[in-house]
């Protein structure tokens, strides 16, 4: 979700570098429907990883089963005018906070209806796309270059070298702002 937020923020990505380790051969579930479960761990659960996009933006992004923690999870964006956080995009809601020199954070209200776990959107906006024609917002291209990325996090850590990317991603226009709840491109 992270690096699919962060793509569709700052555009296609050109070449990643990373660090991954696998810290336990075991893993307890902690959500439904398998929590409780102890699960043997086969692939990297500590994740970081550093973005050179096309656009000249740089992320830095650290995920991992391995630690425990109470806070909020959120992006947050540096830029030269001021600081921008955005919500867990695996929460579908929260507040947009920009902190600009001086002023002090400052809260946008979201834009969209949909707070809540809104897993679907993006098929709707599919199937919306195929009745009016328009390309879908989050299509295969999306798709293979995220899953791209969060190979080459691994492939880099191995290799220890910048991975320059195959795919190439080139955000979509962004929704609409709806004059109807529940209604895509009105």
């Amino acid at each position: 979700y992270y690096t699919t937020a962060l793509v569709n923020l700052l555009g296609g990505v050109k070449s990643v570098t990373g660090s991954t380790k696998k810290s336990f051969d075991t893993r307890l579930i902690t959500s439904q429907p398998h929590n409780g479960e102890v699960i043997t761990v086969d692939v990297p659960t500590y994740i970081t990883g550093i973005m050179n996009f096309d656009s000249g933006a740089i992320a830095t992004i650290f995920t991992t089963f391995d630690v425990y923690y109470e806070t909020d999870k959120f992006i947050e964006i540096y830029g030269t005018k001021g600081t921008m956080q955005v919500p867990d995009p695996n929460g579908f809601g929260g507040p947009i906070k920009v902190l600009k020199p001086g002023e002090g954070y400052k809260e946008y209200p979201l834009q969209f209806e949909y707070p809540e776990n809104s897993r679907a959107l993006g098929l709707a906006d599919m199937a919306k796309a195929i009745q009016t024609g328009r390309e879908a917002r989050c299509d295969y291209t999306q798709t293979l270059h995220v899953l791209e990325i969060m190979t080459s996090f691994q492939k880099a850590s191995e290799s220890g070298k910048l991975i320059e990317l195959q795919t190439k991603y080139t955000r979509k226009a962004p929704m609409v702002v709806p004059t109807e709840k529940g209604v895509l491109d009105d």
